[in-house]
């Protein structure tokens, strides 16, 4: 029988399968996979337009015409994507005469033949408000612009707000969307900006956009809107107007601490109320959902996360994991690292209100241009996925005119996913594995059983500057006040890029950390999220989905609304579990009861919350003195947790009708191979490869502790679903579970290399008995960027192995895999293995790899001769440290097959 927890959850969600026949001779890496031969008829979910993987379009000048559009937008379906955002940015020189304005008739008319095109090809059209980034534009006035205030003092302790514009244009605009940046805190600002977009979209015979876009807040020291007096006065319920001392830093830490987290919350108010659901009404007005990057606003980000349709996060940077052979070139510490922690709060968002979309920005500055491989993009990918993203947004591809020589139009801050990168000629196999891996994402609901609140008013109520967030009260008042009266640490943006200052060290982050680390499947939730759960039986019912308790990590400050609730919800059955006590403070210079609250005594205050001693059958408000002892409250509480995390793994859970879908993901460096209990009740489970759709029965039995288990395999930056049944699961042969059998052969050659793709030059075809990179024999060789197959006839070895693994060493940095005329695989990530099955015959083979590297050495070639390839306007082309592209003085890197290529025979264990 289905859980409670998941019955009320899955009311309105239902997985519909599509039983497709899988007749497939290629196999997983590794040595986990399915046998060829066996693949069986099961259910894989469909692949859709939404599953399948999107790309960032950035239009160069919009310089676009409608015959170029068809040509990619076909590139772009044949190679697997689902879709494209429209984003207008800066042109190329020399162009300049073929431009065309945004917005203007001829604009709106290449619009909606993108639309009708993307229809065409069953592939979807999201779009940018605006060019560049953030909003902004030439309608935008003084009077509509982003507004910044300093707090200078006027003699004799009186102090006046200065309000000034900030001055930032668009950043990155295209011509004739070039302008101010608009006020993010006011409506009317936001109403005038729309107004051209209202005019220009009711031209359209037809709606051409799924989903308008909003960036990541970047409206550089905004701060101020012109009504900011009167509205802080209506939500804190006193006049700023008398407080500006304190934003000056002046008085003691506590009162500068409560008026400054006053002046941040009353920011994030107006940023929600004022932009982010007049925006989203806009949106859905004009037919579209709302996509939104909340990050890197001075607010509250789950609140702006939460209600837009599809909440976006960024993963910016390369991930720092353990996979053996993983390296990123060129991509130093300060590029960032992408942090899971971080993504979990657009997916928390949209899990607790119930959007079935999370969405990413993904392979921004993965690593240094030009040297990114899909290998590279693979655990980035992965670590997503287990963060709760569902719907990948590649960063990205520039429209490139087909007469543009190599290598055409690019934007200077990506990873290029476009045709002229010879990562594309692989790309269809990574866009397929992201397809059937958000083909189980995307369907059913969140299967999370842990809320972890967010105490955003104790950051509100400390300093933010380079060290980080430090609470007031630890700091000289000089100190502070020099720092606060520059006016850089009035706001506190939520950014990608530093989590290490306000979330990482924080006793939020800390019990975040312990959550993943042990196992436990839990999302965030903020003060006005908690306002709109309730209890059913002891579950803790939200809008989205079902939970099983509510963690409160230690803090100091909680506004008395939530505080009210949590008593609630304890009362009438949650488990609300408080690290380290309850909260014993209220945020900010509120008035109680008609007068202004005192602050804090030495002890701490006075308790102001009363948690009841019982509640229905459980302890409703139990205190655990430390992270260690969370667990145990969990565990009374009916949480479980998943042990696979203890063993290096990482995984996150969707509910479905009838059981469960977990990715799990193996980040390295071991190899995972043995019994894991799971933390969820099933009866069968089958097990599906999504990088090679092979599917099959897992082998399951019940644990000492009458907990359910399975046997798994997976090598380091494998990645494999597991689903999961309440009664029986669809027909399939057993999962086969793979070792070596013997020795492994090596294939030593001699191989014959023939360069059949690329450029500049093609070197000459040659044979050898030694693997190694193709730059070493110099000449045009050095510079070569594209394809080469390796060819090589060898004969099985005598013996009586099930099957044989292939395992191709070290690739530089794509194959496809032929054997005896057959195309069994395109491999692009690690492992580079594959399972032969019947594809191998007795006696002789002839196998073919033909191995893709990267363009880097081909782009090295072009600077060391002052080829003018970066023509563009604005920003140009830049590196990492955002200084001018230089590749001349690079050494060409590793590429082509270098092995050792092996044969690896296998037998078939019954664990």
């Amino acid at each position: 029988m289905p859980d409670q927890k998941r019955s009320g959850l899955l009311k309105n969600h239902s997985l519909l399968y599509a039983f497709l026949v899988t007749a497939i001779f290629s196999s997983a890496p590794g040595l986990s996979s399915t046998l060829p031969e066996s693949a069986p008829e099961s259910a894989w979910p469909e692949v859709t337009r939404e599953s399948r993987p999107w790309a960032y379009w950035w239009w160069l000048g919009s310089a676009v015409k409608e015959r170029e559009i068809t040509r990619e937008l076909e590139m772009f379906r044949a190679a697997g994507l689902g879709g494209v955002h429209i984003i207008p940015i800066y042109g190329a020189k020399g162009w300049e005469d073929r431009y065309v304005d945004f917005l203007s008739p001829r604009w709106m008319a290449m619009l909606s033949h993108t639309g009708a095109e993307a229809d065409r090809l069953g592939m979807g059209v999201d779009m940018s408000v605006g060019t560049g980034w953030p909003f902004g534009g030439p309608w935008v006035t003084a009077e509509d612009a982003a507004k910044k205030v300093r707090i200078k003092a006027r003699g004799r302790g009186a102090y006046e707000a200065v309000v000034s514009g900030t001055g930032q244009m668009v950043k990155r605009a295209a011509p004739s969307g070039e302008g101010l940046v608009m006020d993010y805190f006011s409506e009317r600002a936001l109403t005038d900006y729309l107004a051209p977009f209202d005019a220009a979209l009711a031209t359209m015979p037809r709606p051409a956009v799924r989903a308008f876009y909003n960036d990541s807040f970047e409206a550089y020291g905004a701060d101020w809107t012109d009504d900011f007096f009167a509205e802080f006065r209506a939500r804190r319920g006193y006049d700023l107007a008398d407080h500006l001392d304190a934003l000056a830093g002046r008085g003691d830490a506590d009162y500068r601490g409560r008026v400054l987290c006053d002046y941040r919350e009353t920011l994030s108010d107006l940023l929600l109320e004022k932009f982010t659901i007049p925006w989203v009404e806009w949106t859905h007005r004009h037919n579209a959902m709302a996509r939104d990057q909340a990050h890197g606003s001075p607010a509250n980000i789950l609140d702006l996360y939460a209600a837009v349709d599809v909440p976006e996060t960024e993963a910016f940077g390369p991930p720092d994991l353990s996979i053996p052979g993983l390296a990123y070139s060129h991509a130093p510490a300060s590029a960032g690292r992408p942090d899971p922690l971080v993504m979990k709060f657009a997916s928390s968002a949209a899990h607790v209100a119930g959007r079935p979309l999370v969405s990413s920005e993904t392979g921004t500055w993965l690593g240094e241009h030009f040297t990114v491989s899909l290998a590279h993009m693979k655990p980035e990918l992965d670590m997503l996925f287990t963060a709760g993203i569902n719907h990948v947004f590649y960063h990205g591809i520039a429209y490139s005119p087909a007469s543009e020589p190599w290598p055409g139009w690019l934007f200077y801050a990506a990873t290029n996913f476009g045709p002229s990168n010879t990562i594309f000629r692989d790309l269809p196999a990574m866009n397929a594995y992201v397809g059937r891996v958000q083909s189980f994402l995307q369907p059913g609901g969140p299967d999370n059983d842990v809320l972890l609140y967010w105490p955003v008013h104790d950051l509100w109520s400390g300093v933010y500057d380079q060290s980080g967030w430090r609470d007031l009260a630890s700091d000289p008042a000089g100190a502070v006040a020099d720092y606060l009266e520059s006016g850089r640490g009035m706001v506190m943006p939520f950014t990608v890029h530093n989590a290490d200052k306000w979330l990482h060290g924080t006793a939020f982050g800390q019990a975040a950390e312990y959550l993943w680390n042990n196992g436990y499947a839990f999302d965030y939730v903020s003060d006005r999220m908690v306002q709109g759960l309730t209890v059913d039986c002891g579950t803790i019912r939200a809008p989205g989905g079902d939970y099983r308790a509510i963690v409160v990590p230690y803090c100091r400050f909680m506004p008395l609304a939530t505080m009210e609730k949590l008593a609630e919800l304890s009362q009438q059955g949650a488990a609300v579990i408080f690290i380290g006590g309850p909260p014993r403070d209220m945020p900010g210079l509120k008035m109680v009861e008609g007068t202004l609250l005192s602050r804090a005594s030495a002890e701490g205050g006075t308790d102001i919350l009363v948690c009841p001693a019982s509640g229905t059958g459980r302890n409703a408000c139990p205190t655990a003195d430390s992270l260690s002892a969370l667990s145990s409250l969990l565990s009374s509480a009916g949480v479980p947790h998943e042990p696979l995390s203890a063993r290096g793994l990482w995984f996150i859970r969707r509910a479905h009708a009838d059981g469960r879908a977990y990715f799990i993901f193996n980040p390295g460096p071991d190899r995972m191979n043995g019994w894991i209990e799971l933390g969820t009740s099933a009866r069968s489970a089958i097990i599906f490869d999504p990088l090679f759709q092979t599917s099959g029965a897992a082998a399951l039995r019940t644990g000492d502790h009458g907990a359910l288990e399975i046997y798994l395999q997976l090598d380091p930056g494998q990645s494999h679903i597991l689903r999961t049944f309440d009664g029986s699961a669809p027909s399939a042969p057993p999962w086969p579970y793979l070792e070596p059998s013997a020795p492994s052969l090596n294939l030593t050659g001699p191989w014959r290399v023939e360069f059949i793709e690329g450029g500049p030059t093609r070197p000459a075809a040659f044979t050898t008995t030694r693997l190694a990179s193709w730059t070493e024999l110099g000449g045009p060789a050095r510079d070569f960027s594209g394809t080469a197959r390796y060819t090589i006839t060898f004969t099985t070895p005598a013996g009586d192995a099930a099957d044989y693994v292939l395992d191709l060493g070290d690739v530089r940095n794509s194959a496809k895999v032929r054997l005896n005329g057959l195309d069994l695989a395109t491999l692009f990530s690690f492992p580079f293995r594959l399972r032969l099955g019947p594809a191998l015959r007795p006696g002789e083979n002839t196998l073919e790899i033909e191995v893709t590297n990267l363009m880097a050495n081909r782009i090295a070639f072009l600077d060391r001769r002052r080829v003018p390839w970066k023509k563009f306007h604005n920003i140009n082309f830049v590196s990492l440290s955002g200084l001018p592209f230089n590749a001349s003085l690079r050494p060409p890197l590793p590429s082509g097959l270098i092995g050792p290529v092996r044969l690896i025979p296998c037998s078939i264990i019954s664990p």
